[in-house]
């Protein structure tokens, strides 16, 4: 009986050590989540690119869902048309906020990233994970509309802000 006990007790504790592995592996985190937004991206580049429009990325932080707008232009002027229905993150983590190039953050509501069919806007920074911490980044590129996903997180550099404040073209340097 004794041995039957401690050979319980240890598959219980056995189990205890495995159980938080398994959630993990059975929940999508961060990094699946910046993946899945490293594609999308992807995706809004290449649509651009090829159609020679402006598409748009929107974010939603409040509900954790994205959706794509294609720019189109008819008689009536310029409208907005999705490309799907809007598609909820796959993850137990949140976008916890959206950083511009200008280090401004977003933590509420819609965020549209625009993709030209040569570039994206300008910089932009996805910071994921269970809020508020953050545990990944995913990094939009202004020129090439190239990504990139980091560990932890990634904000825009005193150089980079400096160099944006010059820029005639994105702005003056009085804020």
């Amino acid at each position: 009986m004794i041995e039957l006990g401690v050979a319980v007790f240890l598959i219980g504790v056995m189990f205890a050590l495995v159980l938080p592995s398994l959630v993990n592996l059975l929940t999508p985190g961060a990094q699946e989540e910046a993946m899945l937004l490293h594609d999308v991206v992807n995706f809004c580049f290449r649509r651009a690119k090829i159609n020679q429009r402006t598409v748009y990325l929107q974010l939603n932080v409040d509900t954790e869902t994205y959706t794509i707008l294609d720019m189109e232009r008819d008689e009536t002027g310029l409208k907005e048309v999705p490309v799907f229905q809007d598609r909820e993150l796959p993850s137990s983590s949140a976008i916890v906020d959206v950083m511009d190039g200008r280090g401004y953050r977003y933590n509420t509501g819609k965020i549209r990233i625009p993709f030209s069919p040569m570039a994206v806007a300008e910089d932009f920074y996805i910071h994921l994970g269970p809020d508020p911490e953050i545990t990944r980044t995913l990094i939009i590129k202004r020129y090439g509309g190239k990504s990139e996903i980091e560990d932890g997180e990634v904000v825009v550099s005193k150089e980079q802000l400096e160099e944006y404040k010059r820029s005639e073209q994105y702005g003056t340097s009085k804020f």
